[in-house]
């Protein structure tokens, strides 16, 4: 089976439970089944370079940028929704999600994405 993971820090941040959990499931996974992680830009961690997993990143507004705070002080969005936003305002421009049709079985997210 071939499965996608859709997450915007899963391959570049050592951040939270969600994105751990993930790495871990798919650490399970991998010698089953082909695994694709869609994730923001930024550099690879070493943990996910050690999976046997194909990585499709995709840009993002980050937490950490200047252009994230800049948004987050002016609205009532936050941090991670800016960087979840921009990610899937790219990944749809990009035919990230008409790939995702074509070449996975199965999208796992915590985050917004709207295919049709």
């Amino acid at each position: 089976m071939r499965i996608g993971f859709y997450n915007p820090r899963v391959g570049f941040a050592r951040s939270g439970g969600t994105e751990t959990f993930i790495r871990q499931i798919a650490k399970q996974l991998q010698s089953d089944h082909e695994i694709v992680f869609y994730c923001g830009e930024g550099e690879i961690i070493e943990e996910v370079l050690n999976l046997d997993v194909r990585i499709e990143q995709i840009p993002l507004i980050s937490k950490e940028s200047a252009t994230n705070r800049a948004i987050t002080g002016a609205t009532p969005v936050i941090p991670a929704e800016v960087e979840s936003l921009t990610m899937f305002r790219n990944a749809r421009r990009r035919g990230i999600f008409e790939e995702m049709d074509k070449q996975v079985d199965i999208v796992s997210t915590h985050y917004y994405l709207i295919t049709s």
